[in-house]
């Protein structure tokens, strides 16, 4: 069963408030938090699927085959990524990193190159994984959804017209079966 929006809730304060009722994924911000970086946040499936797991009233929540850990600093150099990946394996080992800096995704995604994480999370494959959230200086959550929060909400699954290679996209419906995991969710061709 969806889970109904309340009145005058707005998608972003729904997302900042499934988050923070998260200990689990609570825990894995606050180890990115503590790294150090100046522009971040966790991103697509970790953020995706526990909303789609919410929506379908699966109330428990499976760990993330990998955390995507993205941000953009065009200052350090493009091996910096693995260190960071190395530190957060280190703090919590039983957690798959995946750790991009935006700023040189480009050398290996074959995409233009981006002048902010905003940008870097627009050229996802799928608008609904195009959703970053981070902790800001206080503890609180934070949203990144450089193409909204409408198509996430509204179990929509829809390649984004940024991205060119539409084999990607088939690609990973078929790989990645959201659709027998989360029936609700309705294709956008």
């Amino acid at each position: 069963m969806v889970s109904q929006l309340q009145p005058n809730e707005s998608l972003e304060a729904r997302l900042r408030s499934m988050v923070q009722a998260d200990a689990q994924l609570l825990a894995l911000l606050a180890c990115v938090r503590a790294i150090g970086l100046k522009d971040w946040c966790i991103a697509a499936g970790a953020v995706r699927n526990r909303v789609w797991q919410q929506l379908h009233g699966q109330t428990s929540l499976c760990q993330p085959n990998d955390v995507d850990v993205c941000y953009f600093d065009a200052d350090l150099p493009p091996d910096h990524a693995r260190q960071v990946q190395a530190a957060l394996a280190a703090a919590q080992p039983e957690v798959h990193w995946d750790v991009v800096n935006q700023a040189w995704a480009h050398l290996f995604n074959g995409l233009a190159a981006v002048g902010s994480l905003a940008q870097g999370l627009a050229s996802r494959p799928e608008t609904a994984t195009a959703v970053g959230v981070w902790l800001d200086e206080t503890g609180q959550v934070q949203v990144l959804a450089p193409l909204g929060l409408d198509d996430l909400f509204g179990l929509q699954l829809r390649r984004n017209p940024a991205f060119a290679n539409e084999d990607v996209f088939r690609q990973r419906l078929t790989q990645k079966q959201w659709q027998r995991h989360w029936p609700l969710l309705t294709l956008q061709d």
